[in-house]
């Protein structure tokens, strides 16, 4: 299902809701941002599939969620085109909620479970894209992986078991 990424700007969200958003980071060349908001894309996308936030995405990746959001009525349709349809809701963390990376009892279980679902939805990580998702590059690296292929293939056989 890798063919899916390229589509999900184009197919999620319109070209004026594209603008919107766009125009709220002027810092971003226009593949940085088409990257950044792709990105946000794939996490709501597996977030509606899998049923729950298993955590929350960087600042990075938070900061355009923010600006799609506040586009409510945009907002509103683009969850109604993910997996169940539903809206995806957003709420501030504290690190005591156990829902950040790296807390409560199964936060590595719910990362690596959402990670697994990336990569078989999404075709896997790119170098270029992996340091979106920093979590997913210290299981990298504490796996001793040598780049995102090598993690790519780890969270496949991961499923596999």
């Amino acid at each position: 299902m890798s063919e899916m990424s390229p589509m999900l700007v184009d197919d999620l969200i319109s070209d004026d809701y594209f603008d919107r958003v766009r125009s709220k980071f002027p810092q971003l060349d226009e593949e940085e941002f088409r990257t950044q908001l792709t990105e946000v894309l794939k996490y709501l996308y597996l977030t509606a599939q899998l049923g729950r936030q298993p955590f929350y995405p960087c600042n990075q990746l938070d900061l355009v969620w923010h600006e799609l959001i506040l586009q409510t009525q945009d907002y509103s349709l683009l969850c109604s085109r993910l997996p169940g349809g539903k809206f995806v809701h957003h709420a501030s963390v504290m690190p005591s909620d156990g829902a950040t990376p790296g807390h409560g009892s199964d936060a590595s279980s719910r990362e690596i479970t959402f990670y697994a679902a990336y990569v078989m939805t999404f075709g896997g990580f790119k170098d270029s894209s992996i340091e979106l998702w920093p979590r997913a590059d210290v299981l990298r690296s504490c796996w001793n992986l040598a780049g995102a292929p090598d993690l790519n293939k780890r969270l496949k056989e991961i499923l596999e078991r």
